[in-house]
């Protein structure tokens, strides 16, 4: 009859221990946080202007307004938003062609 072989056990870890990682992937890791912390910053910056600016349109009832050289707009939106759009080529007018097949 063959033997059977026990398992092994293995050590086991201690909870919130880790092996040290190399410095490379480190760097990497601190790289990605400060990255991570700026867009954070960044972000409340933007949002801060943000609400500064639906403020500002209220205050002047102003709905619309043209940016990047009137390639796109800014649109006050019901609620808390602004959304930019980019502008359509303004549709030719059609009610002349439409009265000619009367």
């Amino acid at each position: 009859m063959a033997k059977k072989k026990r398992a092994k056990k293995k050590q086991t870890r201690i909870p919130e221990t880790f092996d040290p990682v190399p410095d490379e992937v480190q760097d990497a890791a601190d790289d990605y946080v400060e990255a991570k912390r700026e867009q954070a910053a960044w972000r409340e910056k933007t949002n801060g202007r943000k609400e500064l600016l639906i403020e500002k349109m209220r205050e002047h009832d102003v709905t619309e307004l043209d940016i990047d050289d009137g390639e796109k707009r800014i649109v006050l939106e019901e609620g808390v938003k602004v959304k930019i759009k980019k502008k359509s080529d303004p549709k030719p007018d059609t009610s002349d062609a439409d009265e000619a097949f009367e």
